[in-house]
């Protein structure tokens, strides 16, 4: 078995919406189980490792919850990552000819910048 550690910010998308989380315990506290179950989310740390949710029900008290399945060993899915995050930033107004020469860690500060600028990254 392989522990890959996590690297925070955690960025949950949806559709061309983006939501930053400082921790995967933030995150999985904050998603709904039923959203989970429907595939709504494209998770991923910071390096690109794409985060794989499940739901599991709380023995004893029923309800059920967000849970880690899995993630991978090495980052993948950081250029996925980037190509998301691009999107909106695109769609939230970012020049293109900047977009198309970013780093996934330029585009990474660049959301978290906006995303910033709208409320607070979520805790």
């Amino acid at each position: 078995m392989v522990i890959v550690q996590l690297n925070p910010p955690i960025f949950v998308i949806e559709g061309l919406d983006v939501t930053v989380y400082h921790s995967i315990e933030d995150t999985l506290r904050a998603l709904e189980p039923v959203d989970v179950r429907n595939n709504e989310y494209s998770v991923y740390d910071s390096e690109g490792h794409r985060l794989e949710l499940g739901v599991a029900r709380v023995p004893f008290w029923g309800f059920e919850k967000v849970v880690l399945d899995d993630v991978e060993s090495e980052p993948k899915h950081a250029p996925e990552l980037a190509s998301q995050l691009a999107s909106f930033l695109a769609d939230s107004g970012v020049d293109p000819t900047w977009l198309a020469a970013a780093s996934l860690s330029q585009l990474e500060k660049k959301t978290l910048e906006l995303k910033a600028g709208e409320s607070r990254v979520e805790e």
